[in-house]
């Protein structure tokens, strides 16, 4: 996925909190990455207030914009359960066809037809009716800040959470896969390979990689480990949080 230099971050010219409110600059997160960081990373970064985490990377330099659109989408059915529910109907049927508009399958004006018509009869009615903007930027920012000023600030961390999945679903961050070899983190790893495997929540694994299947993408598959240890067990990739080859292994893709 995409990565950003510390020199191009400063460019968008963003200032960024601590959780207790003090001015931070990103510099040393920067550089303890390498010089860029991805969106992922920036979500990840605790000692940034949370609200702040989402401003720095709802925007095209960060993420794309199919990927800005669903999260924009995600923060209105959040919105949808403080409007009345006489104007809930209308803005499913719009948020089901600006889904429609990103394949091809709606046009604006077909979602701008099933809205509800004006006065606004609240905020968050008000702010819904950005789900027409053709441009991500101004509705999934709208969107979002409707969504923490309605649930208060902490509710930042469950749109993390949410960005992070839709971020896992949309954008490439599935390792390539050559000839049945999986690269993770710069590194090739392959069947007969012993590794140190460590999963969310989970205790580190010792064990052999039996095959790597990787069925073809569309945008939200997934490419899974076997391990000959534990025949049962099928290891997702956006489940592993480290993958250590023990021995280095010289062999490269063709």
């Amino acid at each position: 996925m995409k990565k950003v230099s510390y020199e191009d971050y400063l460019r968008l010219g963003i200032v960024c909190r601590t959780p207790d409110g003090f001015i931070t600059p990103l510099e040393n997160f920067f550089d303890a990455a390498g010089g860029s960081l991805s969106a992922t990373e920036i979500l990840q970064i605790e000692e940034i207030y949370a609200p702040d985490r989402l401003n720095i990377v709802l925007r095209e330099e960060f993420l794309n914009t199919t990927t800005l659109y669903e999260f924009a989408l995600s923060c209105a059915e959040v919105l949808l359960q403080r409007i009345d529910e006489d104007s809930v109907h209308p803005f499913r049927d719009a948020i089901r066809l600006k889904r429609a508009w990103l394949s091809g399958g709606a046009s604006l004006s077909d979602i701008a037809d099933v809205m509800p018509e004006p006065p606004c009869t609240s905020y968050e009615d008000c702010l819904l009716r950005d789900i027409l903007f053709p441009d991500p930027r101004p509705s999934v920012l709208s969107l979002c800040l409707a969504v923490l000023v309605s649930r208060g600030c902490d509710s930042a961390l469950s749109r993390i959470e949410a960005l992070e999945d839709i971020i896992a679903e949309f954008e490439d961050e599935v390792p390539a896969k050559i000839n049945n070899i999986l690269v993770f983190d710069g590194d090739f790893f392959e069947a007969g390979d012993i590794v140190r495997l460590v999963l969310k929540d989970g205790d580190p694994i010792l064990a052999t990689i039996d095959s790597i299947l990787a069925p073809p993408r569309n945008g939200k598959e997934n490419i899974y480990i076997k391990l000959k240890e534990f025949p049962s067990l099928s290891v997702p990739f956006k489940g592993i949080v480290s993958l250590i080859k023990l021995v280095p292994n010289e062999r490269r893709p063709n």
